[in-house]
């Protein structure tokens, strides 16, 4: 079906999970963007193959475009500080890590009920723990490692980090 916004998106999934096949990826996404001009997953995933491409242009337009469509959306800020972090913009990608937190807390808070806790996504503690740990500061490198090992950084070990068809290459960092 030509026109199965969700078909073109596993396609594209495959493509960059399964077969490392990133321009392959990129055109499944764009076809399904073209399909359904507001889907924030597909600009999501489309960044994350512009990523692994180096199009870091691209990819920040694309993370850019998911969260214009979905301003709560985490993935998109940690493969955003991600990009920065690539191209050398420590800040920026620290800025984006920190939305990342921030919006993982409140969702907390607002999820977590007398025996139903919400964890926090481990993987946003494993990059902080990073950026402090190049960046010198041992204390909060100590801080965050800690909070990802709690939350169990090793189920997050893999270079697609989440169960929901979002594609994060959170390990393959080099801070």
């Amino acid at each position: 079906d030509r026109k199965n916004t969700e078909a073109y998106l596993a396609r594209a999934d495959l493509y960059a999970s399964i077969d490392k096949k990133y321009s392959k990826a990129v055109d499944y996404y764009s076809k399904a963007i073209e399909l359904e001009p507001e889907n924030s997953e597909a600009y999501n995933n489309r960044g994350v193959s512009y990523h692994l491409l180096k199009d870091y242009r691209k990819a920040l337009a694309d993370f850019d475009k998911a969260l214009e469509l979905k301003a709560d959306y985490f993935e998109a800020y940690v493969n955003r500080g991600v990009v920065y972090k690539a191209m050398g913009d420590n800040g920026k990608a620290l800025e984006n890590f920190n939305k990342a937190l921030e919006l993982e807390e409140e969702k907390a808070k607002s999820l977590s009920r007398p025996g139903n806790a919400y964890r926090p996504n481990a993987a946003i503690y494993y990059n902080l723990a990073r950026y402090y740990e190049a960046a010198g500061d041992e204390a909060k490198s100590k801080k965050y490692m800690s909070l990802a090992s709690l939350l169990g950084i090793e189920h997050y070990a893999t270079d697609f980090v989440t169960g929901d068809g979002i594609l994060i290459p959170l390990y393959k960092l080099n801070f």
